[in-house]
């Protein structure tokens, strides 16, 4: 059987004002709750609102057979109760369904786990309770920032007895040349189930669906779904095998536009995969893969930290120069600093400033690769963007002082 899981992930940061070294001092507010509004108002009514929406409809369409998981930043829940509250009207809809289910990950969408463990225990029990209070779920699953993962992540998580699952990213190093379709266990005494994102059927659609100078192109839902029959035939000896689809709910109609066909795509998409599939093919929630586990799993075993983030899968996107390594620094500094003084005004501004959004843009990498980068950062330049994330810590610093 070849088991179809989908993750559909929600997260945006707060947008920071742009200031000079002549505001320090004298800053009211960091973050530009304006632009904040106007983006993710205008993400909302391209992509939030009809995918969501759709998504029900499909689930409802197929009388269940449709599932998918869902996770969203602590950060992305703040700004929709505040400006667009009606989407989180459409997320309890969809888990009230029971075809839906809630992946837990760090609140802040941050790299906290290389500077303070706590800090990181601490956001993963702030998402649970949060995901608890809003929806009445317990998560079975973790997601990190990026897929990040390594053994000591497996360690930190192991006090989350509810937590049963990980989801990462394949990595040659570890796995070889496998296709990432089977289930592994974490190393040691972690009793967690490592779940394999499919790198290149999760980025065809995010990145290639729109590329004209793309092979492949277009990328058709029944193309797709052929491409997805076709890994029941990888491993025949194997009972089970597990192809799990990570996007970005953003892709749909904000980074990938509506007329470009991507609404009808996902339309088209789960039911030719139950058509096609025969029987032989389902779609699977993570929490469900306990019920019918394989056994004498393969360890995932990783000293090194592994993410989703570049063709190297490493860490280097957001600690590869000299500009991302400082300020977290600093920036980790004062987090322990608010904490000792018990300034929780000034803790709560330091925590959604650790994002790991504001170190990417600290990448000279982010700005090749984003051609479009302004829809996703304000500022023009990596070197603008550290320093005005040097202006913003030195004005809590002064304050803190």
């Amino acid at each position: 059987m070849l088991n179809i899981l989908i993750y559909f992930r929600l997260h945006q940061p707060y947008r920071l004002r742009k200031l000079s070294i002549f505001d320090i001092g004298s800053i009211n507010t960091v973050f530009d709750y304006n632009m904040t509004k106007s983006v993710i108002e205008k993400i909302s009514d391209l992509s939030y609102r009809p995918t969501l929406k759709l998504l029900k409809n499909l689930i409802i369409k197929s009388e269940g057979k449709f599932k998918f998981s869902i996770s969203f930043s602590g950060l992305l829940i703040d700004q929709l109760i505040e400006y667009c509250p009606d989407i989180i009207e459409l997320l309890k809809e969809l888990v009230e369904t029971k075809s839906v289910e809630i992946v837990a990950e760090p609140y802040y969408n941050s790299l906290s786990f290389l500077y303070d463990e706590n800090e990181f225990i601490y956001e993963i029990n702030k998402h649970i309770n949060l995901v608890y209070s809003l929806f009445n779920f317990i998560p079975k699953t973790f997601r990190n920032t990026y897929l990040i993962y390594s053994n000591k992540i497996a360690d930190s998580l192991r006090g989350f007895t509810s937590i049963k699952n990980i989801i990462t990213e394949p990595a040659e190093k570890v796995i070889g040349f496998k296709p990432p379709v089977y289930l592994y266990k974490a190393y040691g005494k972690n009793l967690q189930t490592i779940l394999l994102r499919h790198q290149k059927l999760s980025d065809d659609l995010s990145f290639n669906f729109s590329n004209k100078n793309w092979k492949e192109f277009p990328l058709t839902a029944e193309k797709y779904s052929k491409w997805i029959n076709d890994l029941q035939f990888c491993d025949k000896k194997v009972k089970n095998l597990y192809c799990n689809l990570i996007f970005d709910i953003e892709t749909f109609g904000y980074y990938i536009k509506e007329d470009t066909g991507i609404f009808e795509f996902l339309y088209d998409f789960p039911s030719l995969i139950l058509k096609n599939g025969k029987g032989k093919i389902k779609f699977l929630l993570p929490k469900e893969i306990e019920k019918e586990q394989d056994q004498n799993l393969e360890i995932y075993s990783t000293k090194e930290y592994i993410s989703m983030a570049n063709l190297s899968k490493n860490l280097e996107p957001f600690i590869g120069n000299d500009l991302q390594k400082n300020s977290q620094i600093a920036l980790y500094s004062l987090i322990s600093q608010a904490k000792e003084m018990n300034e929780q005004v000034y803790l709560d501004i330091l925590r959604k400033l650790s994002t790991i959004d504001y170190f990417h843009y600290m990448s000279d990498q982010f700005f090749e690769e984003n051609i479009d980068y302004k829809s996703i950062s304000n500022f023009p330049s990596s070197s603008f963007a550290y320093q005005n994330f040097l202006y913003i810590l030195s004005d809590i610093e002064e304050r803190l002082i």
